[in-house]
């Protein structure tokens, strides 16, 4: 089906969701929690469909990442269609900055890898999207606030898109070359 992308709620910014009307919704058998194929004329990705946005307009409401990741504009119409929900098994990844590693004890281990918070679970992605997350960092009890964003460079399995869960095994690239 044939829609106009609209800009989602700030509150929804950077979770990679998309929310439809109402009648879209029914007109294609979609459920909260469906994943999204989204198509324009030069890219695709997935998103996680989330509940219905309140407007009685035909509207396929996305952040600007998720336009990024699927080449469009505000205001385009994009191709959408239900996807099959994958859960990727291994996720190849790669930051834009770097950061401290944080094990589960506590401990830093100083600047090998970026920090990769449980932001990235729950997001369906395919290779080559960005994933965009806020980032805390407290240091000589100074607290910085930064975006982040993270690469997918590679899932398993192959096929698009694919569902990160806490179950997904991350490998992160630490070359700084990637972007």
């Amino acid at each position: 089906m044939e829609i106009r992308v609209g800009k989602i709620s700030e509150h929804d910014t950077g979770k990679g969701i998309a929310r439809l009307d109402v009648q879209t919704m029914s007109e294609l058998g979609l459920h909260v929690n469906d994943v999204l194929l989204i198509e324009s004329r030069y890219g695709r990705t997935g998103v996680l469909l989330k509940e219905p946005h309140p407007y009685k307009m035909k509207r396929l409401l996305i952040d600007d990442v998720t336009r990024r990741n699927a080449k469009i504009d505000l205001g385009e119409n994009v191709e959408i269609e239900r996807a099959e929900k994958v859960v990727a098994n291994r996720a190849i990844v790669a930051a834009d900055k770097w950061f401290p590693i944080v094990f589960k004890d506590g401990f830093v281990d100083d600047w090998r890898q970026p920090v990769l918070p449980d932001a990235l679970h729950g997001h369906v992605v395919c290779p080559g999207d960005l994933v965009e997350y806020p980032l805390v960092v407290i240091k000589n009890s100074e607290i910085w606030h930064s975006l982040c964003l993270i690469k997918i460079t590679e899932v398993q399995p192959n096929s698009q898109p694919v569902l990160i869960t806490k179950d997904t095994e991350i490998d992160v690239i630490t070359k700084h070359t990637i972007f």
